[in-house]
């Protein structure tokens, strides 16, 4: 948080020294594509904390409380004041309680956990200050249903295991100021193991005998309650508390919609200003009364820098709101640091999938986004930045995040180093009208949080028709689908959707094929268009019939030609690697190679694939068909990975 200060109009806020320190800090943030940031990554320039980090140890139980008084004096008392926290344990949060980081690491079943947590009354009231400023209490995503109280007072209510939410508990942290005492935060999570209406991507709800986690195959095992980082946050009263950008390369334009809070009734006027940097150059743009700014093309003297894997360039934006109150001093309310690419997701009038006008082939990992110690958290900081760094030596340009839906910093960091990102909803598995409520809600908030990143190219909500297995003969679960698709786009009309990944498409912009057969069977199938639309994968049509799916399956009869990718192949494993599962297997790793190239070779040769998917990027606890071991270990020399999918070009005009 910035403290109120004096605005000078065409100030320079994007020095060299805070450009340093913001690289720095969002290294490490938990939310870096909107930073608030003083002159000490967690202090205002007062010395105040504006931040603090809630992650470490947490009173933890995983067992219910006995009667209604032991319920009531957890969330008064916390789990160790209540006298709970010896039946349970300790925590390591944000590590799920099945995981080995967790200090817990205990897969048995159970319906819902508790944790508490005691902020210091020093810590307190230096994010009050004396100032007016609300605090907000962030989760990065507790999976699945989150109830929240604060000194004894509920203060936030959500559903939805892979998305954040927050809560202002500013009234409640004045309780332990009064009394200076800490605040105890009480945190309820529940996640029901065996509810298929529930999205849960890939954690498994099959157990063993003992109520254990029992992963197989392509499944893995399960994650309860918090799972990425809880932090404090002081804000001013009017706040931002939402920035979306929308670049436009046609027009050199970038919409800034800013969403403010707290803002009160009556004759002051405010503005937002939005500054833009690169290379040293800043253009400035206001908007009075609140109005959504653009900064244009002719700000720059030296053309438009796109973003691509390539060359991915990135301006600094600045978005700032500020006070003119009826007879004052203009005052600097709130600042946030965010930034912005430029780059456009199309296709031409020839079908060709293009990224800033021009065929760019998509080659991809299939990323399941686990680690062998922590489940799905990532269990360090570099561990994103490693991931995509492995990929990019492999010679892959992007990744599909496979059923998951990631923490911000990954796409920070594709956004960073160039990585191309699909952004997948984790599914559930049985149709019904709760799943529909719950999957809708999740899903716009998973588009409204991801919206803004450059590196996300296409968005997935579903994957191989898992929560609507019966599209060929249900006109519902057809209409589901297909309103899935039509509601993406009308919260982003800027990216291809996808509406089914696999198969049995009813209403999409990329026709997508998952097709593990041996190479022989894959020339044959993507020699020619018309081949690969009259395909069956696994028994399920390319398109299925209805009123609400495409026309017809022949090209000619689409309204226009739809590009076509396979966006899961291959799957081998190594035999005499780690022990587990895998869609085939190769002998050594030289006949690995060859395999690989055999089948990447089959897929491109006719020129009608113009993208593909591998699986997958690295061994996930029994699925050992990675090109990563499970710890990001290289299998194989990536530079003959690289020289094989170097060879692979761009659809031709």
């Amino acid at each position: 948080m910035l403290k109120r200060q004096r605005v000078e109009i065409g100030e320079d806020d994007i020095a060299s020294a805070i450009r340093a320190t913001l690289q720095r800090l969002r290294k490490s943030h938990p939310r870096p594509r909107m930073v608030r940031m003083g002159a000490d990554p967690r202090h205002d320039d007062d010395g105040r904390i504006c931040q603090l980090n809630l992650n470490g140890d947490w009173a933890f139980s995983a067992e219910a409380p006995r009667t209604p008084e032991e319920r009531r004096d957890i969330i008064k008392l916390g789990l160790d004041r209540a006298g709970i926290a010896p039946r349970g344990a300790r925590i390591n949060v944000p590590f799920a309680h099945q995981t080995l980081l967790s200090s817990v690491h205990k897969t048995t079943a159970v319906p819902a956990v508790w944790y508490s947590k005691a902020i210091a009354y020093e810590d307190t009231a230096q994010l009050v200050g004396e100032g007016s400023q609300r605090v907000l209490l962030h989760f990065g995503a507790v999976d699945y249903e989150a109830r929240v109280w604060v000194n004894g007072c509920q203060v936030a209510h959500h559903i939805g295991g892979h998305v954040g939410f927050s809560a202002d508990i500013r009234a409640e942290l004045d309780i332990s100021l009064t009394s200076k005492e800490a605040a105890i935060v009480v945190v309820e999570a529940r996640d029901s193991p065996q509810d298929l209406r529930q999205p849960r991507g890939k954690q498994y709800w099959k157990q063993d005998e003992h109520g254990n986690a029992a992963p197989e195959s392509i499944f893995y095992t399960p994650t309860t309650g918090i799972w990425q980082t809880v932090w404090l946050e002081a804000v001013p009263g009017p706040h931002i508390s939402h920035v979306a950008t929308t670049p436009d390369i046609d027009s050199g334009t970038v919409r800034v919609d800013v969403d403010l809070q707290g803002l009160e009734h009556g004759p002051d006027r405010g503005w937002i200003k939005v500054e833009a940097s690169l290379h040293g150059f800043r253009p400035s743009l206001y908007s009075k009364d609140v109005l959504p700014p653009e900064v244009h093309r002719d700000a720059w003297d030296d053309g438009l820098a796109l973003w691509s894997p390539e060359h991915p360039t990135l301006y600094d934006l600045t978005v700032s709101y500020t006070l003119d109150p009826e007879g004052g001093v203009p005052m600097l309310i709130d600042k946030i640091f965010t930034y912005v690419g430029m780059r456009k997701v199309s296709v031409d009038d020839s079908g060709r999938l293009c990224l800033n006008h021009r065929p760019y082939f998509q080659k991809l990992l299939l990323d399941q986004g686990y680690w062998p110690k922590s489940g799905m958290t990532a269990p360090s900081e570099d561990a994103f930045q490693v991931d995509i760094t492995r990929a990019k030596e492999l010679g892959f340009n992007g990744c599909r995040k496979h059923q998951k839906v990631e923490d911000p910093r990954f796409f920070f960091e594709a956004d960073r180093l160039g990585f191309l990102v699909w952004g997948e909803m984790a599914n559930a598995y049985e149709y019904s009208a709760k799943y529909v409520g719950r999957f809708i809600a999740e899903w716009m908030e998973v588009i409204r949080r991801d919206f803004s990143h450059p590196c996300i190219v296409a968005w997935v909500p579903v994957n191989e028709s898992w929560g609507v297995p019966a599209l060929g003969v249900s006109a519902q679960q057809r209409a589901h689908l297909a309103s899935l698709h039509h509601l993406t786009k009308s919260l982003d009309p800027t990216r291809p959707v996808v509406d089914n990944d696999g198969w049995e498409h009813v209403c999409t912009d990329l026709i997508t094929i998952h097709d593990y057969r041996p190479a022989a069977d894959l020339a044959a199938s993507y020699a020619d268009r018309a081949a690969a639309l009259r395909e069956k994968v696994l028994g399920h049509p390319i398109f299925v019939a209805g009123p609400t799916a495409a026309p017809s399956t022949s090209s000619s009869k689409l309204p226009l030609p739809l590009p076509i990718l396979v966006t899961e192949y291959g799957g081998l494993a190594v035999k005499g690697g780690a022990a587990g599962w895998g869609y085939s297997e190769a002998a050594d790793q030289a006949q690995f190679l060859d395999q690989f190239g055999q089948l990447t070779a089959a897929l491109v040769a006719g020129g009608v694939v113009q993208g593909f998917c591998y699986t997958q990027l690295a061994d996930v606890e029994q699925e050992v068909n990675g090109l990563l071991t499970a710890e990001r270990r290289h299998k194989l020399d990536p530079s003959a990975v690289k020289a094989i999918l170097d060879r692979i070009k761009p659809p031709s005009a």
